[in-house]
């Protein structure tokens, strides 16, 4: 997203999200179902930046969610399953940056 207010909750939709995507799967774990709940709790966390408190998340619609996943999908070149694994890698790689970028503004900085 572009329109960014505020980040507080961010982690905390992003977490959610997972937690249920995932819960509302059965049997074993699959590289697919883990794909799809990192890029369902993704686009969460984008509507979260966009006003503060849970505004954002109230305001969302199925519409709005399912346009910005899809947009997310063709950014990552994640619409289709042949190209999942490439896609989990593109995912985790933008996590471990953004989780590198965090620690450097809020860590790094202060010690």
């Amino acid at each position: 997203t572009e329109h960014v207010v505020d980040p507080t909750g961010c982690g905390d939709t992003f977490a959610g999200s997972i937690a249920a995507h995932l819960a509302s799967g059965s049997g074993a774990l699959s590289r697919d179902e883990l794909r799809q709940a990192l890029l369902a709790a993704t686009v969460s966390a984008s509507f979260t930046l966009e006003s503060f408190g849970t505004d954002g998340l109230h305001s969302m619609t199925e519409v709005q969610f399912n346009e910005r996943l899809h947009q997310f999908q063709h950014m990552l070149n994640c619409s289709d399953v042949e190209t999942g694994q490439s896609c989990l890698s593109s995912m985790l790689s933008m996590m471990r940056f953004a989780v590198f970028q965090i620690i450097e503004r809020n860590v790094i900085k202060h010690r």
